[in-house]
């Protein structure tokens, strides 16, 4: 696609579509969410081959291998319509996705392939499909399962972006796509549209990856791509991929659409933005990405996490991640050892803090190894070597007073920087940790403090 192409207004959530008919067809772009309408009331029939696909299926006179009838428009695209149906041989709702009529035989490839992918695909991450409909048959169509529930961009879109136990929340469903990623990933399947329109969280903690419509396989290349179409949706597309670089697409393009995704969740915004359809591929294939926090300046966001996005987000694929397991690996680490504390990686022999000198954080050893000491009349004076998971310089925390010794990596070493600041956005107001850990803090306070009388804390 040229940057000369129609410069209509685009939707966040465009999506670039393959053309309808002819290759010398323009590239359609779909904008706008899903657009919900009352079908016509059902009036099973007998036929077994409807007349028209679109209307049957509508009025619920379309056979797969059990009777269906229609209830309402769930979602509408450019080449198909989902509905709201029901499966009365086993008495259960389902999502029926009805192929448009008048598309291309591409599209009746991909519908059908769609199908067939999402079918082979067993996890709960994944939407199952029930039937598929005989390919003799007038109609395309398939069932699956009724999910429902809100997508990321619901959630999202006009909000203040989360934070706090918001954010963490969707950081979590963040990592159930990883899970489910790797799982296709491992088959063979690439999704190459990771978008928040394509996520859907349920009441339950559900998490669904949806639309598996441009999803390629390695080793199976599709007639209908060829070596510089661009497919998938702009905004969050990853720069190999804006540039129709086809060959190129692997794993680490679903990288990308993660961390796009996770821009989102954090700005409210894609990480490539234009008001035309030009200017948005253009940026997309710059791959030049403003860092988080600058869109946020009322809503901080932790330097490790802004870090972690930066990763996936990089324009030279092995730059990013190199998979979704090392994204979700990373994701986890922050959630679970502390999302304010700051990284700091240090070389064999830097001294960590001097003896004597006053400090205002403490430091958790993540990896590699240091050694507490003091300096005597006869020399070094080792007092304990310190590995990962330990914490040293804790009492800055609470005291005023110098550092009681100094500390040397003798390793190679990675810290998480813990200030008093970065302490307290960590620890929920109101939980018993943020009472003990506010009790210690006073304690010292009034222990340092000069007085002459007693006061209203007193010590058990």
């Amino acid at each position: 696609m040229g940057d000369d192409e129609d410069d209509s207004r685009l939707s966040r959530q465009g999506t670039i579509v393959r053309p309808p008919k002819g290759e010398g067809a323009k590239t359609v772009v779909r904008t706008g969410g899903p657009r919900s309408a009352r079908a016509p009331t059902p009036t099973p029939v007998r036929s077994r081959a409807p007349t028209a696909p679109h209307a049957a299926a509508a009025r619920g006179e379309v056979r797969l291998e059990t009777r269906i009838d229609t209830d309402s428009v769930l979602a509408e695209g450019g080449m198909a319509i989902v509905y709201r149906a029901r499966d009365r041989s086993l008495g259960r709702p389902v999502a029926m996705k009805v192929l448009r009529e008048q598309v291309s035989d591409i599209a009746r490839e991909g519908f059908e392939r769609e199908a067939r992918l999402m079918a082979r695909l067993d996890h709960p991450g994944i939407v199952a499909v029930h039937a598929m409909a005989r390919p003799e048959a007038d109609a395309r169509l398939f069932t699956m399962k009724l999910v429902e529930g809100h997508t990321i961009a619901e959630l999202i879109d006009g909000s203040r972006p989360p934070r706090g136990r918001a954010l963490v929340a969707l950081l979590r469903s963040v990592l159930r796509m990883c899970e489910t990623l790797s799982y296709a990933h491992d088959h063979g399947v690439i999704h190459r549209d990771l978008k928040p329109e394509n996520v859907m969280l349920g009441r339950y903690g559900e998490c669904y990856i949806m639309d598996w419509g441009v999803a390629i396989e390695r080793g199976r290349p599709k007639p209908s791509d060829t070596s510089t179409e661009v497919v998938g949706t702009p905004a969050f597309m990853a720069p190999e991929q804006a540039h129709g670089r086809n060959v190129d697409i692997d794993e680490r393009t679903d990288v990308y659409g993660l961390g796009a995704i996770i821009y989102y969740i954090l700005t409210g915004e894609p990480p490539a933005a234009g008001e035309t359809l030009s200017e948005v591929l253009a940026a997309a294939r710059a791959g030049q990405v403003e860092r988080p926090e600058l869109l946020t300046p009322e809503a901080p966001i932790p330097a490790r996490l802004s870090d972690i996005v930066l990763k996936a987000l990089q324009p030279a694929r092995e730059d990013r991640f190199a998979s979704v397991s090392e994204l979700s690996e990373a994701l986890e680490q922050f959630l679970f050892t502390g999302e304010w504390f700051t990284r700091r990686s240090l070389a064999a022999g830097a001294l960590i803090f001097r003896e004597g000198e006053r400090g205002d954080r403490a430091y958790i050893v993540e990896s590699g190894t240091c050694e507490v000491y003091r300096e005597t009349e006869t020399g070094e004076q080792s007092i304990a070597k310190i590995g990962p998971g330990r914490v040293i310089g804790e009492l800055a925390l609470f005291s005023q007073q110098g550092r009681t010794a100094h500390v040397r990596a003798l390793t190679d070493m990675t810290l998480l920087e813990v200030t008093r600041d970065a302490l307290e956005r960590e620890l929920p107001d109101g939980s018993w940790t943020r009472q003990i850990i506010d009790t210690l803090v006073n304690r010292f306070l009034l222990m340092e403090a000069p007085h002459d009388g007693p006061t209203d804390e007193t010590t058990p």
